[in-house]
């Protein structure tokens, strides 16, 4: 038995604690589930975004027919780069995806954790303020843990 369960933050009031509880007591006899709660509310549009992640973890292999491939992982130029202050990060990742975008500098060493978690959507935007000294770092994105992406940027 392999079990999907996904719900809002936002969602229908007497839901929420059904569906935690639920999830305690699958936790607690060891099934298999994969369970996910979105900063969104009980619509269509929220749970329209998330469909992809039970199909394909119920469904993994491909058919042929009417497929649509997951969009690219990419990590896009920071805007402004270099930056004073602040700069906006855009990346893409498939939804439900677990990402990270750490700084890194010259030496490798990671500096800090900008972004970590679940995407909501595919094309996604963070603003990061730093407060650190001048230069030049690297900017990683990494999904499931693995390097997908990096960007050169320079704080000023």
């Amino acid at each position: 038995l392999d079990l999907y369960i996904d719900i809002g933050t936002y969602d229908i009031d007497i839901l929420i604690p059904m569906v935690h509880g639920l999830r305690d007591i699958l936790q607690a006899r060891g099934y298999a589930f994969l369970f996910r709660e979105w900063h969104e509310g009980h619509s269509w549009g929220n749970w329209k975004g998330h469909l992809k992640l039970p199909l394909t973890r119920f469904f993994p292999y491909t058919t042929g027919m009417n497929e649509t491939p997951f969009p690219d992982v990419r990590l896009d130029p920071v805007r402004p780069n270099p930056f004073r202050d602040h700069t906006m990060i855009p990346f893409s990742a498939p939804a439900g995806s677990n990402v990270s975008l750490n700084l890194v500098d010259m030496s490798g060493n990671t500096i800090e954790t900008i972004f970590s978690g679940l995407v909501p959507k595919s094309d996604n935007l963070v603003e990061y303020h730093h407060h650190k000294a001048a230069g030049t770092y690297i900017l990683t994105l990494k999904l499931d843990g693995k390097i997908k992406g990096t960007e050169v940027i320079q704080a000023l």
